[in-house]
């Protein structure tokens, strides 16, 4: 089994939460700060091969990630005072979120 590292290039900001998907061949890296990034990286190769640029306007950046089983979807949970879950069909190389949902302040912060 032979062992691979690489440094992975991309994010102005610090990465705030990352995931991998079932098969190792995905990683979806995502920080905060200004104009926050959700990079999806090949880990076989170590390049980038999307990015969702300003993934959370209305807040400070991604504070966690998810990736289905199938790795089609990317999930995301922001850093705003009024969280925000956004469902990401990253495999369509858009811009934008399927779907989102604000998170009422009685939940709790996630």
């Amino acid at each position: 089994q032979s062992i691979f590292s690489a440094f992975l290039q991309g994010h102005a900001n610090v990465i705030s939460c990352l995931c991998i998907s079932e098969d190792r061949r995905w990683i979806a890296t995502a920080d905060k700060g200004p104009d926050c990034l959700i990079i999806i990286w090949d880990s076989f190769t170590g390049i980038p091969v999307h990015t969702i640029f300003d993934s959370c306007p209305e807040g400070n950046g991604i504070e966690a990630i998810a990736i289905t089983r199938d790795a089609k979807y990317l999930a995301t949970i922001s850093d705003a005072e009024i969280q925000e879950v956004c469902i990401w069909r990253w495999t369509l190389a858009v811009e934008t979120p399927a779907c989102t949902l604000n998170l009422l302040k009685e939940y709790g912060v996630q």
